[in-house]
């Protein structure tokens, strides 16, 4: 490990308001982390001298995240005042939150005005898909207040990323509800992840390739219209075509390198996803980061003789492969390090259809090619 480089500085953060939430989303990766609880204020203080103290210069970013973030919105304020009150010189914060949108009443919309928060929205597409999966504690439907949250936060937020999560039993509709929430929502950009964890076959596999295939045309349709859509799938995608991997050492993410999730303690973790794992605590807000257990991250991002289908060196997808998420892989594989095959399948699926938006764009869309590039390859 090269130390010169690994200066262990955390650069952007999650922070875990509270475990609760007024949504009984089926998928939740969090539900089986739960303790129910919130952050107490002293906590919430300490979190955000902590993240100053160890700032020295440049941007710094918090994601308030949950549970459902914004059930403590006074966190969010004392977590923001206190930053604000300590930051250094030379530094600047950026604040962010993930939220089902549902409690977003107009107080709570000033509230992310004046502090410059930028809310992502969580949402599956229409009424019927969203509904699907993301409902209240009684069993009713979310989308109606979700709508609400919606109109509220567009008053202070022109720009809005809808977060979709897809099934093998929802795939068949990714086009569709694409086209509701860029449409319909009239959002900026969807981010559609697939539930990889789900029990993908060769029917839904399938599906999703002609949905990619569709998803592609409709990029290709408004932009010659003069519309450009932000569907991040597919940006992301042509960005790793356009990259080879095997020429530098690349991370799936930032996690236990430059990126960090705390919990509602105040423990520190790689990242979100592993909030709540007692095996990944790797420091505290009162302590600092135990260096040592973060070295696993900063090490090869994937065993490579024995990874998710063969041998990394000899796998057709080598080249424009960055791995996947760590704690994915250890909740399907029992290694942060192996990407379940449902990975491989779905990115191989992926690089087949994009590699062919790929070359169209570079032969007749230079254009459309650049500005893919230019978005932003993290959600």
């Amino acid at each position: 490990m090269n130390n010169a480089k690994n200066t262990h500085q955390v650069k952007a953060v999650t922070v875990h308001l509270t475990d609760k939430c007024n949504l009984i989303c089926s998928y939740c990766f969090s539900k089986d982390y739960r303790v129910l609880n919130s952050m107490t204020e002293e906590i919430a203080v300490a979190f955000a001298n902590w993240f100053v103290g160890q700032s020295t210069n440049g941007k710094y970013s918090i994601t308030f995240f949950g549970g459902e973030p914004f059930l403590e919105v006074e966190l969010m304020a004392i977590i923001i005042d206190t930053i604000h009150a300590n930051k250094k010189k030379d530094t600047s914060f950026v604040y962010s939150a993930t939220t089902n949108g549902t409690l977003i009443d107009s107080n709570i919309s000033k509230f992310i005005k004046k502090n410059k928060i930028n809310v992502m929205l969580s949402t599956d597409g229409d009424v019927e898909y969203h509904n699907l999966y993301r409902k209240f504690p009684n069993g009713q439907g979310s989308y109606d207040c979700f709508a609400k949250g919606l109109s509220n936060v567009k008053k202070v937020q022109p720009k809005i990323t809808g977060r979709m999560t897809f099934t093998p039993e929802t795939v068949g509709a990714l086009v569709k509800n694409h086209e509701f929430l860029l449409f319909e929502h009239k959002l900026d950009k969807v981010a559609a992840t697939p539930t990889v964890e789900a029990d993908w076959d060769e029917q839904t596999l399938s599906i999703l390739e002609e949905q990619i295939y569709q998803l592609s045309a409709m990029l290709l349709e408004y932009w010659s219209k003069g519309q450009y859509l932000h569907i991040h799938l597919l940006e992301k995608e042509v960005y790793d075509i356009s990259s080879d991997y095997t020429k530098k050492k690349v991370y799936p993410c930032g996690a236990g390198r430059k990126m960090a999730g705390v919990g509602i303690d105040g423990t520190i973790y790689p990242c979100h996803r592993f909030v709540g794992m007692n095996e990944f605590k790797i420091g505290s807000i009162f302590t600092g980061i135990a260096h040592s257990k973060t070295e696993m991250f900063w090490n090869e991002p994937v065993k490579t003789d024995d990874a998710c289908a063969t041998n990394c060196d000899k796998c057709k997808l080598n080249k424009n492969c960055r791995g996947f998420c760590y704690c994915v892989n250890y909740l399907t594989t029992g290694d942060i390090k192996i990407p379940p095959f449902n990975y491989f399948r779905i990115k191989e699926i992926y690089i087949k259809v994009v590699s062919k938006l790929y070359k169209y764009l570079i032969e007749y869309e230079r254009g459309l090619l650049e500005k893919m590039l230019k978005q932003s390859y993290f959600i």
